[in-house]
């Protein structure tokens, strides 16, 4: 029996501690994010979770490193930039760095190699299947999508460049010239190794696979708080270094910027790429407006929990998710059923699982008072079906009729010539089965092959559930 619990539904393949930065989406906040006010002098950030900054660093010079071979075959005055650009980011952003980071500019090509490199350490074509029967389940990918190939060529063509924090190594992409947005990648990237030094990525804040796996949802939330942090450290970067020309060029490169497999990547890819870069600046900047660096700081010490913080900072820290356990399920179904995911939706996935087949204001207002979630993805190879059975929490019996109406409206735009049958509140086709219950604050859902499957799937679980 293969259980395989995932991280995240949209960015499946890259690890948590692999940050990418993708060129779309750091051209468009670069060109639309407002240039906010600098704090007279840089902030003081908590203390660091790591060894102390050596005495020779200080938070206006340039932080210590130990060149990488690459690094020494570089100009003398690319060198000269990249320390440069160091020193303006610690000063900025306030956090020190406490140990050297290794860094390297590569080519296009060598850029492109790293990137395919990490995709098939991390992700394999068997993962990739799996994933596109979860989303097909929620209608967020066509059956039989090729989505390992499609994340191939995406980030083939959209990265800048990334930070590992397992090595602790920055690669950057970079040509001849070292432009404005190769000198922006790097300032935000030095972002993530300052962030990582100071929080601790994997040891604290819990980035990591086996937490990840336990709650997407999560781990889509802190991903969203450190591109917000790097992404709006960009912007002052730019505003306070970056030249007239270097804005125009910024522009009329976002103006023309191409690219063709995003551009033609379902929706659901394309907002879930977009999403830690656009709704995470949202969320770093309601709280830096309300004290600056310092306020940001404090978000690690207490970290957003859901995406539903991350779309109303307003609610963060005191609505907590729900916790919601589902029993197992294969227990319930012949032996050639396996459990293939179970995780946590989100409010966010959830209103884009909704925003596929209703228009989208009525996604939003439907599951903006999420409370929880958790579902089940379930795989019958002998037969090539699929099933899942997702159940919802609400904070209140309003919040959860306003959801069950909106997945009825769903099941009926999703499966226009199903048959209908109030007595179950059902939808059923020659190759589906699903239905709709809702007890006190709780909707459960099931999308089964046949009324067999989903009877014995319902019947292996009653709600209202026990909430944590």
């Amino acid at each position: 029996m293969r259980h395989r619990n995932t991280q995240s539904l949209f960015l499946r393949f890259a690890p948590q501690c692999w940050l990418p930065i993708i060129a779309l989406s750091l051209a468009a906040t670069a060109c639309s994010l407002p240039f906010l006010p600098l704090p007279p002098t840089p902030t003081a950030s908590p203390s660091p979770t790591r060894t102390p900054v050596p005495a020779t660093a200080t938070a206006t010079g340039s932080p210590l490193h130990t060149p990488s071979p690459t690094i020494q075959a570089l100009a003398p005055d690319v060198l000269e930039e990249l320390e440069r650009i160091e020193g303006q980011v610690v000063q900025l952003r306030g956090l020190r760095p406490t140990s050297p980071t290794d860094r390297e500019l590569l080519t296009a090509e060598e850029l492109q190699q790293a990137v395919l490199a990490e995709l098939m350490q991390d992700y394999s074509r068997e993962e990739a299947e799996d994933d596109v029967r979860v989303l097909a389940l929620l209608g967020l990918l066509e059956p039989g999508f090729d989505l390992w190939t499609l994340y191939q060529d995406l980030y083939s063509e959209q990265v800048l460049g990334f930070y590992d924090d397992e090595t602790e190594e920055m690669s950057i992409l970079s040509d001849e010239d070292f432009d404005i947005l190769e000198r922006m990648t790097y300032a935000h990237e030095y972002v993530h190794a300052l962030q990582d030094q100071s929080y601790d990525f994997q040891d604290v804040l819990n980035l990591d696979e086996a937490t990840c796996e336990a709650n997407a949802d999560r781990c889509i939330a802190i991903q969203s708080l450190i591109e917000g942090d790097a992404t709006l450290l960009q912007s002052q970067w730019l505003r306070t270094y970056a030249t007239a020309a270097d804005i125009s060029s910024l522009f009329d490169l976002n103006s023309t910027l191409e690219s063709p497999v995003f551009s033609t990547a379902p929706e659901f890819i394309q907002q879930s790429l977009m999403f830690p870069y656009e709704q995470g600046a949202s969320f770093v900047m309601h709280f830096y407006l309300r004290g600056q660096w310092a306020a940001v700081d404090e978000l690690y010490r207490n970290p957003p929990a859901s995406t539903e913080q991350i779309l109303h900072p307003e609610r963060y820290p005191d609505n907590a998710p729900i916790i919601l356990e589902l029993p197992d399920l294969e227990r319930a179904l012949p032996p050639e059923w396996e459990e293939i995911d179970r995780d946590t939706l989100g409010e966010w996935q959830l209103r884009m699982m909704l925003s596929q087949f209703l228009p989208g204001a009525n996604a939003t207002l439907s599951t903006s008072n999420w409370g929880g979630d958790s579902y089940i993805a379930l795989y019958n190879e002998i037969l090539d079906r699929s099933a899942i059975v997702l159940v919802t929490a609400w904070d209140y019996n309003a919040n959860a009729t306003l959801f069950y109406n909106a997945m009825r409206d769903y099941a009926e735009a999703r499966f226009e010539n199903a048959t209908f049958s109030w007595q179950r509140t059902s939808w059923e086709t020659d190759d589906i089965y699903a239905s709709l219950v809702r007890t006190s604050t709780q909707v459960m859902w099931i999308l089964a092959p046949d009324s067999g499957t989903e009877s014995a799937l319902r019947s292996a679980i009653t709600i209202p559930m026990q909430q944590q």
